[in-house]
C-alpha cells in the first residue's frame, strides 16, 4: 500500500522488487488518493521524492508498452503528475526522459488496446493544454501526424473523441 507513513525508500524497495500485480495494485491506489492533487501535494506525500516515483513508473511504461501491460492504469498514473497543478516540473521531467515520443511510439503499433490509446491520446492532450511551447514540441515530434493514423484507424468512437478534443 502507498502510505505516508511508509518512507519513501520503502516505497521505491516495493516498486522495484514487486511483481506486475503488486506495481497494478500501487498504481490503482496511487491514482485514486493522488487523481486531483497539486504538485506540492505529491511532493509532500513522497518526501520531495516524487519525481523518483514518476520515473519508475515511466520506465516501467517504456519497457513494457509493446507488450501492451496495463499500459492504461500506466498512463493515467503519469498524467497525475502532469496534470498536477503546480507540478509543471514532473511534465518537464517526463519529456526529458523521452515520454511523448515512446507515447507517439505506441500509437503507432496497430494491436494496442483502444484502452492505450485512448489514455495515450488523453494524456498527449494533457500536455498540448500545459501551455504553447508544449503544444509546438508535440507538432515538431510530429505527433499531428500519428493522431491522424490513429483515428484513421480508431474502431471505437472514444478513441476518436479524445483525438479530437
Amino acid at each position: 500500500r502507498i502510505t505516508a507513513s511508509k518512507t519513501m525508500q520503502q516505497l521505491l524497495n516495493d516498486w522495484s522488487n514487486g511483481s506486475t500485480a503488486l506495481r497494478k495494485a500501487m498504481l490503482h491506489e496511487f491514482v485514486a488518493v493522488h487523481e486531483h492533487k497539486t504538485g506540492t501535494e505529491l511532493e509532500a506525500f513522497f518526501a520531495n521524492a516524487a519525481s523518483l516515483f514518476l520515473a519508475r513508473i515511466t520506465a516501467w511504461f517504456q519497457l513494457s508498452y509493446m507488450s501492451n501491460l496495463c499500459v492504461d492504469l500506466q498512463l493515467r498514473a503519469i498524467s497525475v503528475f502532469v496534470t498536477a497543478s503546480s507540478g509543471q516540473r514532473f511534465l518537464i521531467e517526463f519529456l526529458e526522459v523521452g515520454g511523448a515520443l515512446s507515447l507517439l511510439e505506441m500509437l503507432k503499433i496497430e494491436s494496442i488496446k483502444q484502452e492505450s490509446v485512448a489514455a495515450a491520446l488523453r494524456l498527449l492532450l494533457d500536455i498540448a493544454h500545459a501551455g504553447r511551447k508544449f503544444e509546438d514540441l508535440l507538432c515538431d515530434m510530429g505527433s499531428l501526424h500519428v493522431v491522424c493514423d490513429v483515428l484513421a484507424r480508431a474502431t471505437e468512437e472514444s478513441a476518436q473523441h479524445n483525438a479530437c478534443r
